[in-house]
C-alpha cells in the first residue's frame, strides 16, 4: 500500500466535519461544467444592451442557485454536512474597464470589502489575459478563478464574461463560493487531488451510465480495469465522501438537472437517459426540496 493510499484510508476512517479540498474540488468541477453549458447557450438579444445584460445575469443567478440548492439537498460531496461553514454562495454582476476599474456592479457590494478587493485582483488578472490573448468578443465565455490566500478557507469563482469592444468594458456574471475549513492546504495547487482521481474517472462514468448493476457486475467491471473492490470503495469515500450506491444516485440526479436545464427533452426521456425506469426519482428530487419546490426551474433551451 502506497503512502497516498494509507493517507486516504486513514482519512476515510476518521471523516472530518469540515470540507476537505478533494471534496471541494468535486463541487467546483460540477459548477464549472454547468457554467460552460450556460455560456454556450445561444444569445437571444443584444449583449451590449443593459436590459439584456440584466436578463443574462438573472438567468445566470437562477441557474447557480438551482444547482446550489440541488447539491445541498442531495448532500453532494458532503456539502450539506458542512452547510454551516458556507460563508458565501452568491452571484453578482460586475463591469470593469481595461485597467480593472469598476464601471458598475450588481450585488457585488453584498460581499465584504476585503473579499471584494481579492476578487477584483483576480478579475484584473483575467482582464489582462483576455486582452493579451485577443479572445473572441461576440459571445459570452466561461471563466473559472481560483481564489487567493486559501488559508482556512476553500473558495472559487466561476461564471461568464462578455467583452464590449465598443466601450472596452468586460462584463462579468460570477458566482462566488467560499467555505470555512480547518485544512491548511493553501500551499497546494488546485486540481492536486483531481490528478489522482482522473485515473478512475472513466470507470466512475461507466458505472453511473449502467442501468442495472449488481455486485457481480460491479466486480467484473472493476477487474477489467485492474481495480480492487477495497481500493474502489476507499477512492469513492475519499474523493466523493460517499458509498458507491449514494455516489451513483447523486450523479444521476445531477445529470438529470443538467438535461432539464440545458435541453428541451421531455422529463420521461431525461429519466430514461439517466437510467431510471420512470421520472418519479426526478420529480421527488424537486418536490422534496423546499427551496427547489418554491421556485420554478428555468429551462434555458426552448
Amino acid at each position: 500500500m502506497t503512502l497516498f493510499q494509507q493517507t486516504k484510508k486513514q482519512q476515510n476512517q476518521n471523516q472530518p466535519t469540515h470540507m476537505k479540498l478533494e471534496l471541494f474540488e468535486e463541487v467546483q468541477s460540477t459548477f464549472a461544467r454547468f457554467v460552460r453549458l450556460f455560456a454556450a447557450l445561444p444569445e437571444e438579444g443584444n449583449p451590449l444592451s443593459l436590459a439584456y445584460q440584466h436578463y443574462h445575469f438573472q438567468n445566470f443567478k437562477a441557474m447557480t442557485q438551482t444547482l446550489m440548492d440541488t447539491l445541498l439537498h442531495i448532500n453532494y460531496a458532503q456539502l450539506a454536512t458542512i452547510e454551516q461553514d458556507i460563508t458565501y454562495a452568491t452571484s453578482f454582476n460586475i463591469v470593469v474597464d481595461q485597467q480593472g476599474q469598476v464601471i458598475r456592479q450588481h450585488q457585488f457590494d453584498k460581499i465584504d470589502k476585503q473579499t471584494q478587493q481579492d476578487i477584483l485582483q483576480v478579475i484584473t488578472t483575467e482582464v489582462n489575459a483576455l486582452q493579451i490573448n485577443n479572445r473572441a468578443i461576440n459571445n459570452y465565455l466561461p471563466v473559472v478563478f481560483n481564489c487567493l490566500n486559501r488559508t482556512n478557507k476553500l473558495c472559487s469563482i466561476y461564471g461568464t464574461v462578455y467583452i464590449d469592444s465598443v466601450e472596452n468594458h468586460f462584463i462579468f456574471n460570477l458566482h462566488y463560493l467560499k467555505i470555512k475549513t480547518q485544512e491548511q492546504d493553501d500551499a497546494l495547487e488546485f486540481d492536486y487531488y483531481l490528478k489522482d482521481k482522473t485515473k478512475h474517472k472513466k470507470v466512475y462514468d461507466q458505472l453511473v451510465k449502467e442501468k442495472n448493476i449488481d455486485d457481480k457486475k460491479l466486480l467484473l467491471i472493476l477487474n477489467t480495469h485492474n481495480i480492487t473492490k477495497e481500493s474502489f470503495d476507499e477512492n469513492l469515500q475519499y474523493f466523493y465522501g460517499d458509498t458507491f450506491e449514494n455516489f451513483r444516485k447523486k450523479e444521476r440526479l445531477i445529470k438529470s438537472l443538467e438535461l432539464l436545464l440545458f435541453t428541451d427533452s421531455k422529463i420521461t426521456d431525461i429519466a430514461t437517459k439517466c437510467g431510471y425506469s420512470s421520472p418519479f426519482p426526478i420529480y421527488r428530487l424537486y418536490h422534496q426540496s423546499n427551496k427547489l419546490n418554491n421556485n420554478a426551474i428555468i429551462r434555458y433551451v426552448h
